[in-house]
């Protein structure tokens, strides 16, 4: 039986803009989603944004425009009207009676939205303001009857995530390599070159200008079964002195394989004096969810994620390092501020645990916090701030669900860490970088996301630690993102997972 949702009014208040609604069917890859163009726009030329829910998922189910459970309905602008004197406009819209299906997962469809601008009030036009980003916000008042019994919702918010960059100028993608057999970390030198690990086990020394690569010999042995094998790397903070590369990597250990984490250092193309500085155990039985990103914070400590390994209920046990995100010295000896130092229940090393497979994490250009992102199972690709001695929930919490449809958990849960941004449906996040370079200035701050399965780079504006817009870029390329970082000539570089893998260059 066929359940139907009335939405029966959407108020949006803008500053500095008059704006008009449409509807759209337009497929993500027609249009950058989240950007404006430079130019003035007719109803024939629009940019394409998204729609994400700020409160409960409507009957239970994701309700994010611009994805495919709901057809990719999408709002679009129309800056007509320019840019009149500073003031605050409403405009009132009506979104028509939509039907909504009960098909594996509860979706919208035949959607249409309908709006009037306000005419523009007398005084000179204003110019862009200095950010040139705004945001906008719709309160969607819902009105729901429903056939089965599933979540009741009074009311939504969304936060409808514009950018109003006069001024932004695209990109350019170049090819500094390719030939990469699934690449998977990448940190640069301070000369220029890239070190690039290649999950089957191979580490390499590129030019990024010419594309010229050596092998680095001297790297441990790996289990590259499923998505293990040599796996991220990080240079300490001092390396130009003690030359120190840290690499992790699945390895063999006991009847299983764990994540290690281990250095050597750096001489021409060798690692000299490589030695294991740690291992996760205990040693699973698995190919999957080794996590494995390494950073180092301001105060030199490094901090080491690990995936819970396929097995959930490793991620909420304090006795296994598995699904937590861990804190050691630059040596692999445990600070002896870690929050579970003193406790005989749990591993030394374990910073903050509830966590599935983080594959991103990146420092705080402000802040010097550690931000980490993770997979979630179907939807529910997180970004967490880890806390000493937090909860991050999974698998008691999580806004994804089993693959084969049915709710793990409840969205939120006492006494667990919310994150602070998900994705869902998901995008299979790996890579993550802050951007502070001079090549585009208006990006400074910012947060980059790499997207395997949705094979995209998020673009993700901050306002303190809230996502207040996302940008999805080089969607037309169809390529895996697994790495992001920043290069010392100021320019973005990504690693695209495939067995013919590239080193990007965008600038």
């Amino acid at each position: 039986m066929r359940q139907t949702t009335h939405v029966l009014a959407i108020r949006i208040m803008a500053e500095n803009q008059r704006i008009r609604l449409c509807a759209m069917n337009k497929r993500e890859g027609d249009a950058a989603v989240g950007w404006m163009k430079q130019t003035p726009l007719s109803l024939d030329d629009v940019p394409v944004f998204n729609l994400i829910t700020r409160g409960e998922p409507l009957h239970g189910a994701t309700h994010e425009i611009g994805h495919d459970r709901i057809h990719r309905d999408t709002i679009a602008l129309d800056q007509n009207a320019g840019l009149p004197r500073r003031a605050k406009a409403c405009l009132n819209a009506t979104l028509a009676q939509g039907t909504v299906q009960r098909q594996g997962n509860v979706h919208l469809s035949n959607r249409t939205i309908r709006a009037d601008r306000q005419a523009s009030p007398p005084g000179p036009r204003l110019p862009v303001p200095n950010r040139k980003r705004l945001l906008w916000h719709a309160n969607i008042i819902s009105n729901i009857t429903q056939a089965t019994p599933m979540r009741p919702v009074s009311l939504l918010s969304f936060t409808l995530l514009l950018a109003a960059s006069v001024g932004f100028a695209r990109p350019v993608v170049e090819t500094a390599a390719d030939g990469l057999s699934h690449p998977w970390g990448l940190a640069f030198l301070p000369q220029g070159d890239a070190l690039i690990t290649e999950r089957p086990g191979r580490l390499l020394r590129v030019d990024p200008a010419s594309g010229e690569r050596r092998v680095i010999t001297g790297t441990p042995r790996v289990d590259a079964r499923g998505q293990g094998g040599l796996l991220d790397i990080e240079l300490h903070p001092a390396f130009s002195d003690n030359r120190y590369v840290y690499l992790t990597w699945a390895g063999a250990c006991d009847s299983g394989n764990a994540t290690h984490l281990g250095r050597g250092r750096l001489s021409g193309d060798q690692l000299i004096d490589f030695e294991t500085l740690f291992v996760a155990t205990p040693c699973v039985r698995s190919t999957k969810h080794f996590g494995s990103r390494i950073v180092f914070d301001r105060n030199g400590y490094l901090f080491m994620t690990t995936g819970d390994r396929g097995e959930r209920d490793r991620a909420q046990d304090l006795t296994d390092h598995n699904g937590s995100v861990l804190r050691f010295n630059d040596d692999g000896s445990i600070p002896t501020d870690n929050p579970f130092v003193d406790r005989n229940d749990a591993l030394p090393g374990i910073f903050s645990y509830g966590h599935r497979n983080p594959q991103g994490a990146a420092i705080h250009p402000e802040t010097g916090a550690v931000w980490i992102h993770e997979h979630g199972p179907r939807g529910g690709d997180e970004i967490n701030l880890p806390v000493s001695g937090a909860n991050f929930g999974w698998p008691e919490t999580t806004y994804g669900r089993e693959y084969w449809g049915p709710e793990i958990g409840p969205d939120a849960l006492p006494g667990t860490i919310a994150p602070i941004h998900h994705w869902t449906p998901s995008i299979a996040p790996s890579g993550m970088a802050f951007y502070t370079g001079e090549v585009f200035p208006d990006w400074q701050g910012d947060l980059f996301v790499g997207a395997l399965a949705k094979v995209h780079m998020a673009h993700l504006e901050l306002d303190g630690t809230r996502i207040v817009a996302e940008a999805r870029l080089l969607t037309d390329r169809g390529r895996r993102i697994r790495a992001i970082e920043q290069g010392p000539d100021g320019a973005l570089y990504l690693l695209t997972d495939h067995a013919n893998g590239e080193l990007l260059r965008l600038q």
